[in-house]
């Protein structure tokens, strides 16, 4: 039945513009492979779930409150696509870091020599079996 839009619907085509910049916003720390369309999708389930579920008496105005579950959202939905463990993750960033690092600090003075493997694994605390 076609007729007045109710205040839900009015609330989600207000707020609409939020989705879209939260995403494109946590788009510029995600690898290219996450599409922007998929987390906008998203992001409109979480800000219909952020409608019905708000309680104005709480206190709480509703763009906070819809800003937190749709960027909830969204972080699930790429927790959930995402095959490595969080730890795994960590470690790949910790390592990302540290290699930034050496090549900082390799970029300002030229080496006389190549840093063995195992100074580079002791800048970032793990001890993998072929680094001597």
């Amino acid at each position: 039945m076609v007729g007045k839009p109710s205040s839900q619907d009015e609330q989600i085509t207000k707020y609409a513009p939020l989705v879209k910049r939260i995403a494109y916003h946590m788009m510029a720390r995600l690898p290219a492979s996450v599409e922007v369309d998929d987390l906008i999708q998203v992001g409109l389930i979480g800000l219909m779930d952020a409608v019905g579920r708000f309680d104005g008496t709480q206190g709480a105005q509703f763009e906070s409150y819809a800003t937190q579950r749709i960027r909830g959202a969204m972080l699930d939905e790429l927790r959930e696509a995402d095959w490595l463990p969080r730890h795994v993750r960590q470690k790949s960033r910790q390592i990302e870091a540290a290699i930034h690092r050496l090549s900082s600090a390799t970029a300002s003075r030229r080496p006389s020599r190549k840093s063995p493997p195992s100074w580079a694994c002791r800048s970032i605390s793990i001890n993998p079996c072929w680094a001597t």
